[in-house]
């Protein structure tokens, strides 16, 4: 039997050993849970490494699927023109079977002309008048050219020449004028000759051979209005270059004295009551557009010296006759600012007729200038691809902004300053923070494509672009996402963008004298002007 102390001593090494066995099941227990926390570590980075893989092919994904979006629109784009192409053809194979019965009934007139009087007046032979009106309206110069000896006045008072002229039928006018009628002839209603009425509808080959003829090239109509008036009502960028080219004067509804130089640059003042010409020879012209009359001519000569607006010492500096490029006013209309073909800008104090800064930094020709709205800051773009940000008071570059592969053709200030867009001929937008310098985002267009226009919604946050292949692009300037992509169908550059105040409507203007008017939310065109009527005095958005 056992003792009592001996049953104590197995009860204690019973419970020691138990707890010896807890003890090791708690070790086994804590090394477990390091375990699974470790797996639970190593899962939970694997699991954040598939997620950041998948966002990447996520992104890729939403990249490829916007680059499908617009190769199917490229595509829809390609089949239209190709559906316009197969329709043209059909077109042209008509007209072919229909020159030929025109050909016929030319002879027929011919024959029926042989028998008329050698010499007869127009005036007085009303079977010749009807049938020298339709030969000049039709275009048939063979006619006109056999009957012109009669006469030159129809029954309305108008001369055949300005009838061929304005419709842009250039074999006629040839015809008339080697013939001997008066190129300088004008029309008894409006009082214009036929070179105001080519220029107005932007008939190039009409205005060439014109200005080859002893003709006004400031000639006024009943209005005051000249050639060059219509020609720049009208946006005909040719037709004003080759009328300047002659020596035509600038002016409104007065003829400006304008030298017989070659204007490169042009700009309004923000309140449209000046004008600034900036020519080849690197002079400057500030224009009052009520009276006509040049208020302000701008030369830096030679060795002249001229103090800062910041107080700062004056510098000798050294004027080379250089083309302006580009000329934009201040906001406040107290400064104008040009850039040269040499790379360098003028801060020009018109009214003192004082070149208050020169601000060098672009190598080659500085194409686009912009200011601020508060008149703080200048913007400029060269054909060296790069942007400068500088101040208007001291003249001093705040930062270099590069990113273009090709010239910076536009640049543009958001309406409260604080972004900067710029547009370069290598098709792509970009928007910068006009405080910094970042870039913040890169709009990009297609490698063929080169950015005309540029124009900010009121509220800032879209812009528009205006390219050389018919097309107007609307981003959303936070995101860069294209929200609108517009073909103009009017198979030319969109060289200006506007947004109306509210910013629900977009105005654009072509090179072919055509305003268009759209829905800036769908794209849809909801207003089409055409032609001089269309240009009468300045474009401007109504708030009513």
């Amino acid at each position: 039997m056992a003792s009592p102390t001996d049953t104590t001593m197995d009860a204690s090494a019973h419970s020691e050993k138990l707890n010896i066995d807890a003890i090791l099941e708690f070790t086994q227990l804590i090394r477990q849970k390091r375990q699974a926390k470790a797996k639970e570590e190593e899962l939970d980075t694997r699991l954040q490494q598939h997620e950041h893989h998948l966002q990447l092919i996520k992104g890729k994904r939403e990249a490829v699927e916007e680059q499908l979006k617009e190769l199917e629109a490229r595509q829809r784009q390609l089949i239209q023109e190709e559906d316009q192409y197969v329709s043209k053809r059909h077109e042209l194979l008509t007209d072919q079977t229909n020159a030929k019965d025109t050909q016929n009934d030319i002879r027929k007139k011919m024959l029926q002309l042989k028998h008329m009087h050698d010499k007869f007046e127009l005036d007085n032979c009303d079977e010749a008048k009807t049938m020298f009106r339709e030969a000049v309206e039709d275009g048939d110069a063979g006619v006109v050219k056999i009957i012109f000896y009669a006469g030159a006045v129809n029954e309305h008072g108008w001369i055949p020449l300005i009838t061929a002229a304005s419709r842009g039928d250039v074999e006629t006018v040839k015809n008339l004028l080697l013939a001997g009628t008066d190129a300088g002839a004008k029309d008894i209603v409006f009082g214009r000759t036929a070179l105001s009425w080519a220029s107005a509808r932007g008939h190039t080959p009409v205005v060439q051979f014109l200005l080859k003829m002893t003709v006004d090239v400031n000639s006024q109509d009943n209005n005051g209005w000249t050639p060059l008036r219509w020609a720049s009502e009208g946006g005909h960028e040719d037709v004003v270059r080759l009328l300047l080219d002659k020596g035509a004067k600038i002016g409104c509804r007065k003829t400006l004295g304008l030298r017989d130089k070659f204007i490169s640059a042009l700009a309004f003042s923000p309140d449209a009551k000046f004008l600034a010409s900036g020519s080849y020879d690197g002079i400057i012209e500030v224009w009052d557009t009520e009276t006509g009359q040049c208020q302000r001519t701008l030369q830096h000569l030679p060795g002249t010296i001229s103090p800062s607006r910041s107080g700062t010492p004056p510098q000798a500096r050294t004027e080379t006759k250089k083309m302006i490029c580009s000329i934009v006013f201040t906001d406040d209309s107290v400064l104008v600012i040009s850039g040269s073909e040499d790379g360098s800008i003028r801060v020009w104090d018109w009214k003192l007729r004082d070149c208050q800064q020169v601000l060098q930094g672009h190598s080659t020709s500085v194409h686009a200038l912009a200011s601020s709205h508060d008149s703080r800051l200048i913007v400029s773009g060269s054909n060296d691809n790069t942007i400068k940000i500088w101040e208007t008071a001291t003249g001093t570059c705040q930062r270099t902004l590069q990113g273009h592969e090709r010239c910076v053709y536009r640049v543009v200030f958001s309406h409260d300053s604080k972004l900067i867009a710029s547009g370069a001929f290598d098709g792509h937008v970009k928007i910068w923070e006009s405080a910094t310098g970042n870039c913040l985002q890169t709009l990009r267009g297609w490698q063929e494509e080169e950015v005309l226009a540029l124009a900010f919604s009121h509220d800032s946050t879209r812009i528009a672009s205006g390219l050389n292949n018919d097309t107007i692009k609307i981003w959303d300037v936070t995101t860069g996402q294209r929200q609108l992509r517009i073909l103009c169908h009017d198979d030319d550059d969109v060289d200006l963008v506007a947004f109306s105040p509210d910013s629900k409507f977009l105005v654009s203007r072509s090179s072919r004298n055509t305003i268009f008017v759209w829905d800036s939310t769908t794209g849809e065109c909801v207003r089409m002007l055409k032609g001089p009527d269309a240009f009468r005095g300045k474009m401007a958005w109504s708030n009513a």
